[in-house]
């Protein structure tokens, strides 16, 4: 009887320790993303959807898609609006009226020197038209330092226009370059100088004297465009603030959705930050002759260091799929980030020890039992 209830003590000590451990366990959230062409997709998503690991909640969600952005006719309109007060009305006054800097710096700040060179031509027709040539200068001035080309309506303006264009790179070409030093507080960031020069930040640059328009952007943050009038050298430093998830959202669209480089830390940080989650797996699948190869990347929020706040790699894993379920893949990740204990030996788990403790007092007690004399029951109480 004693042995018995040791036994019985034995499992229900086990059972409510068990019991606890998994009350108390943290239940935690990993998100997972099926990024590139996938040929098998709905069968993969399954998998996914099917995936089980202790202690998290997996949830499935689709690779943020973003729709066109409508297209920005400002520049356009105005050069348009520009060319019919020229040609068509004589309004010079309204001509120039229609075309300011912001122009320029919109058009160069999104990559269009061409819209910017038409801005800065007409602006020059219409001031040389209204005789306001210091003005006109201004804008062959601006043309020339920008290293702006001339654009085909060039042959719609009077001669002296391209005679004042020609004059002003000219005078450019016997003035000695400026030194501007660009930096960012990004990782990542680059700069684009004047819609046509680019440069990985930080950058040490070597420019006209005159007007600049740079555009600064990194992964994951807000772009910034600048006008700098340079005279002597310069250094800029660009303090981006950190991107909405819908730009996030629109970034990794724009560099990643074609499933080049989608596992990469700037494909991981910009995906968790358009979905807003700080524990993201990415799973890309290939198709091999042994089935579907599928390879994964762990992203977590770094709480430490120079990474802190940061989602970095913890981990990578690849496996085969088999079957309907992806639940091992997901594990590695886990694993391999230490987010998630190895499982145990069958030494250490203590449900083995509690069948081996089972098999122990069966033992015992079978012996005992055979070993009785059924002529001398040791149960009989002697009166």
């Amino acid at each position: 009887m004693h042995i018995r209830a040791l036994f019985v003590a034995a499992v229900s000590f086990a059972s409510l320790g068990s019991a606890a451990a998994q009350e108390t366990q943290e239940r935690r959230e990993l998100t997972v993303v099926l990024v590139g062409d996938a040929a098998h997709r709905a069968d993969i998503e399954r998998a996914l959807r099917h995936s089980r690991v202790e202690g998290f909640e997996v949830h499935l969600l689709e690779a943020p898609t973003v729709t066109e952005t409508p297209i920005d006719t400002r520049v356009e309109d105005a050069v348009a609006a520009a060319r019919n007060l020229y040609v068509n009305e004589g309004d010079f006054g309204g001509c120039l009226s229609r075309l300011d800097d912001e122009l320029v710096d919109q058009a160069l700040g999104r990559g269009d020197a061409l819209g910017a060179s038409r801005v800065l031509l007409w602006r020059t027709a219409c001031a040389v038209a209204a005789g306001d040539y210091p003005r006109a200068e201004s804008a062959a001035s601006q043309f020339a330092s920008l290293g702006l080309q001339r654009p085909p309506e060039i042959e719609a303006v009077s001669p002296e226009v391209d005679q004042r264009l020609s004059a002003a790179s000219e005078a450019l070409r016997r003035q000695s370059p400026v030194e501007l030093n660009v930096r960012a507080s990004a990782r990542g960031g680059v700069v684009l100088v004047d819609g046509r020069l680019r440069r990985a930040l930080p950058a040490t640059l070597r420019l006209p004297p005159g007007a600049h328009v740079l555009r600064v952007e990194a992964p994951g943050r807000v772009p910034q465009v600048r006008r700098v009038t340079l005279t002597e050298p310069q250094t800029l430093s660009f303090d981006l603030p950190t991107a909405p998830p819908e730009l996030a959202a629109r970034q990794w669209a724009e560099r990643f959705a074609s499933g080049s480089g989608a596992l990469s830390q700037t494909s991981l940080s910009l995906m968790a930050q358009a979905l807003s989650v700080p524990r993201l797996a990415l799973v890309e699948a290939e198709e091999t002759g042994d089935g579907i190869a599928l390879r994964a990347a762990l992203g977590v929020r770094s709480l430490r260091g120079a990474s802190r706040g940061r989602v970095v790699v913890a981990a990578r894993a690849r496996t085969t799929l088999r079957g309907t379920d992806a639940s091992a893949l997901l594990r590695d990740l886990l694993v391999g980030a230490h987010l998630l204990e190895p499982a145990p030996p069958l030494r250490r788990r203590p449900l083995f020890w509690v069948a081996v403790g089972a098999a122990v007092v069966g033992s015992i007690t079978l012996g005992v039992l055979l070993g009785r004399d059924p002529r001398h029951p040791t149960d009989v109480v002697i009166q």
